[in-house]
């Protein structure tokens, strides 16, 4: 994961294997002070250049003490944060650029059938409720950076916006007239952020095929999408 606000920055985690981190774009590396010795690290967030960063963790090995841990010093040592978050497993985590207390989390079900969802805080990743998508995979999320209000999720049913600050969803039609496969990934342009970028993809056959959709007015709440050959 590369720290959006520092993107020299970039952490690598894996299961069983801790947190690793480079300061120098991937030349070098050093592992954390905290093994996370037998979990699973599935998400890692970032609070832009303030130097705390949230990791969502699962059981592998061994069962972790929190659902989320945080450092307050760039990755260097992890303490235990959240323990009210379900028994999921993350794929995104991810801290509002404009307000550091307010994260979304994207997840599939873990050990647990029926967790899946997008989930939420209010107070840095201490507490979290389920917003959306109760027991449905949800693969990714991201805000749009020039208004907070305005959500994006990827699920297994497609491509969903929120105009609302993910109070609501509405599902992409323009998205599900070109594909009927999962939106498996969602990234906002930082630099001309009406332009929205959705990836799809079918692993259910051994010829997979894929899409990757492009959308240039996301100030709209149905977006138009086009393929991106």
């Amino acid at each position: 994961a590369v720290n959006p606000g520092i993107p020299h920055e970039v952490y690598m985690g894996g299961s069983g294997a801790g947190i690793t981190r480079s300061a120098n774009g991937g030349t070098s590396w050093r592992a954390s002070a905290t093994p996370f010795t037998g979990f699973g690290i599935d998400a890692l967030g970032f609070a832009g250049t303030t130097g705390t960063m949230y990791a969502a963790v699962s059981t592998a090995a061994a069962t972790p003490a929190a659902s989320i841990y945080r450092s307050i010093d760039d990755g260097a040592h992890w303490a235990p944060h959240s323990l009210n978050l379900p028994d999921v497993q993350a794929l995104r985590l991810l801290v509002d650029p404009s307000d550091a207390n307010r994260m979304f989390l994207a997840a599939l079900s873990g050990t647990t059938p029926g967790n899946a969802g997008l989930y939420s805080s209010t107070d840095a990743g201490l507490n979290w409720t389920r917003v959306a998508f109760a027991s449905q995979a949800t693969l990714d999320v991201e805000i749009d950076p020039s208004n907070e209000n305005i959500l994006y999720a990827a699920t297994v049913t497609g491509l969903h916006a929120s105009t609302d600050g993910g109070g609501s969803f509405t599902e992409n039609a323009a998205f599900e007239a070109i594909t009927s496969l999962p939106a498996r990934a969602v990234a906002i342009d930082p630099v001309v952020p009406t332009t929205l970028y959705v990836a799809s993809i079918d692993t259910s056959s051994d010829s997979e095929s894929s899409w990757i959709l492009r959308s240039v007015d996301s100030a709209k709440p149905l977006l138009s999408l086009t393929e991106a050959g």
